[in-house]
This record gives C-alpha cells, structure tokens and sequence, in this order.
C-alpha cells in the first residue's frame, strides 16, 4: 500500500493508461469536463490502495462512473 503522496514509475504509467481508457470508455472528449477530476481522484484513489493494474483501474472506474 502506498503510504506517502509519491507513486512509482509503474503505478504513473498504469494511471495514465487507465485514465486515457475511461475517457475513451464515457466518451469524453472535453479534457476541461469536470468528469476528467472525479476520473483522475478515483484513479489515485485505487492506486494509493495498491491496485497498479491497469486494465483493472479502467474497468473498475468505467464501471463505477457508468452505474
């Protein structure tokens, strides 16, 4: 778990790739949409309980804003 405010290289490169899905996913292309902060907190949220994969941060979030 990460305990401080920093993320290693990996955890940046899952987050960039999983917030750059669920922008494809909800079909927002506006990058001033206020959606695009909910998405980049929920995406630091999960990271910092340790979830670096990627393709799970994606789904989890599409899911999450889709419901």
């Amino acid at each position: 778990m990460q305990n401080d405010s920093t993320f290693k290289p990996l955890a940046i490169k899952a987050m960039k790739l999983a917030y750059e899905g669920v922008l494809i996913d909800l079909h927002v292309t506006n990058r001033a949409d206020p959606v695009t902060q909910l998405i980049a907190k929920k995406l630091v949220e999960y990271a910092r309980l340790g979830e670096n994969d990627p393709v799970k941060l994606r789904e989890r979030i599409t899911k999450e804003f889709k419901s």
